[in-house]
């Protein structure tokens, strides 16, 4: 049986919004269960990125951005930052894989140490054992590092976030970063985050 719906006009203008804002029609973009947040979780203002640890702009934003919004924003309870995997390429994966097999407070540790180590690793043909050491000096057993990185579930877990993000929200490079839901184009240093930050808590009332 062929089922015709008819849209209104106004149903229809709504359904190109959409397409033209993925974020605006999906929940992705709230938080998740397996996100690892920074800062308290009831901010007001949430802060997404999509990032490949092996991309050098997402690591020039890590080294320059992250910890002044942290400074300004996340450590004052104005700012929940969520940082999701968005591999681009095999090294990334793997690093990601070792992010994600380390303890829950030390995420984000190991997500600034790949980035700032980032040139030591993406770039190698032994990247796996150039991800070994990195993950030794952080404290972690070579049996450990080898389970972590023969993990398939955390390889499948990865890719499926990937293709999800892709799908749903467009995303084709990196880093790509939402401010509560919206897509921010153009300048993404500090001074241009910080006026849209403050007017969504302006927005807020916070």
């Amino acid at each position: 049986m062929l089922l015709i719906f008819l849209c209104s006009p106004a149903a229809y203008a709504a359904e190109e919004k959409k397409a033209e804002n993925p974020a605006a029609a999906t929940n992705l973009l709230l938080p998740q269960a397996d996100d690892n947040i920074l800062g308290d979780p009831a901010a007001p203002v949430t802060l997404v990125e999509y990032a490949s640890l092996s991309c050098p702009h997402c690591a020039a934003f890590a080294g320059e951005v992250v910890p002044k919004l942290d400074e300004k924003y996340i450590k004052t309870g104005k700012l929940k930052y969520i940082y999701r995997h968005f591999p681009l390429n095999a090294p990334a994966l793997k690093a990601a894989v070792l992010a994600d097999c380390v303890p829950r407070e030390e995420h984000y540790t190991y997500i600034q140490v790949l980035f700032d180590t980032q040139k030591k690793w993406a770039f190698t043909l032994d990247y796996v054992n150039d991800l070994k050491n990195i993950a030794a000096l952080g404290g972690m057993a070579e049996a450990d590092f080898d389970a972590c990185m023969a993990n398939k579930k955390l390889d499948e877990n990865i890719a499926a976030n990937r293709l999800k993000a892709e799908k749903e929200l467009k995303i084709t490079s990196t880093p790509t970063i939402f401010i509560d839901g919206k897509l921010i184009d153009g300048d993404r240093d500090f001074a241009a985050l910080s006026k849209i930050i403050d007017a969504a808590l302006a927005k807020s009332g916070k």
